[in-house]
């Protein structure tokens, strides 16, 4: 659980960020070409080629450092999801990011739980490192996407997505940006059927591979 000191040096990197970087706010939503060299299937072929040679030469993380991890990365994505480095919300923020991380570490779970989390967000961290640019919701869908396990397929892509809409508007964020959020979380559902492909779905679909 995240003590006063720990929510005090959250706050302070969280404050630094906000200072250093503009907000990313809502990426202009632009189509994925099946012609173009950015078309999905050629992605995906290089996210996996990414990501064999990252885990090959990758350290074991041990559960602690996975864990560090994992908090400063919620806390860093707060000013690009519009949270007020300032207030009671960031405090908010933070705990709910707290509480996610808890449902990734469920008994039950096996595959989906926090080292899985992990590798989609390496996975997305790498796409950005390629000069591609990730928007917060991809980013935000990543982290709910499976915050509901129970192996019941599409259920549970459901039930994740309520979980996102519910918490983050809770905390205030943008309707459009929960509201997208929640429709992405659905469409990782593995038997779903895409109508059409856009960037910010490519992308979380090449991660949570």
């Amino acid at each position: 659980r995240l003590d006063r000191e720990h929510l005090a040096q959250l706050r302070e990197l969280v404050r630094v960020l906000a200072g250093a970087h503009e907000p990313r706010g809502l990426a202009p939503v632009v189509e994925a070409q099946p012609d173009d060299p950015g078309d999905l299937a050629q992605r995906r072929r290089a996210a996996v080629a990414d990501r064999v040679v990252e885990q090959a030469d990758r350290v074991a993380v041990t559960p602690i450092r996975r864990r560090q991890y994992l908090v400063s990365e919620w806390a860093k994505l707060a000013p690009n999801a519009g949270i007020d480095p300032t207030g009671e919300q960031l405090e908010a923020w933070l705990r709910l990011g707290n509480d996610v991380i808890e449902r990734w570490n469920e008994p039950h779970r096996a595959y989906h739980d926090e080292r899985h989390l992990e590798d989609v967000l390496l996975s997305l961290n790498q796409l950005e490192t390629r000069g591609e640019r990730v928007d917060v919701m991809t980013i935000l869908s990543a982290w709910f996407h499976d915050a509901v396990y129970e192996g019941v397929g599409g259920e549970d892509e459901e039930a994740s997505a309520r979980v996102a809409v519910t918490s983050l508007g809770e905390i205030g964020l943008a309707d459009p940006l929960i509201q997208r959020v929640g429709e992405l979380i659905v469409a990782t559902t593995p038997t779903f059927v895409h109508a059409h492909i856009d960037t910010p779905l490519a992308h979380i679909l090449d991660a949570d591979l």
